[in-house]
């Protein structure tokens, strides 16, 4: 059995703190009934997780920043660098991030 899940489902999620709960959680259930007196009907319950899709554009991102270098707390040492490029600005569950640091 195949079926499609509508588009503008939420994804599933649990969040607690002091002030309360909130959750979304979706179940699948099945049930293989018999004619047949003496066969007792089949029947399951499974939790399942719903993930969103992205809502926002996929693009590269880089990102540069500084940082003066000092020698016993106040000897300038000059400054350094650090470039991070990454292929994409958003990942799904189970995918690989790849960053170039220079």
């Amino acid at each position: 059995i195949e079926f499609r899940l509508p588009d503008f489902l939420p994804g599933s999620f649990h969040q607690e703190n002091g002030e309360g709960k909130a959750s979304i959680s979706y179940q699948i259930g099945a049930e293989i009934t018999s004619d047949q007196s003496g066969i007792n009907n089949l029947r399951d319950v499974q939790e399942i997780i719903i993930r969103e899709p992205l809502k926002q554009a996929i693009e590269a991102k880089s990102e540069n920043n500084f940082a003066k270098i000092t020698k016993c707390c106040c000897i300038n040492q000059g400054t350094s660098e650090l470039q991070a490029n990454f292929e994409k600005n958003a990942y799904m569950p189970g995918e690989k991030a790849c960053v170039i640091c220079e």
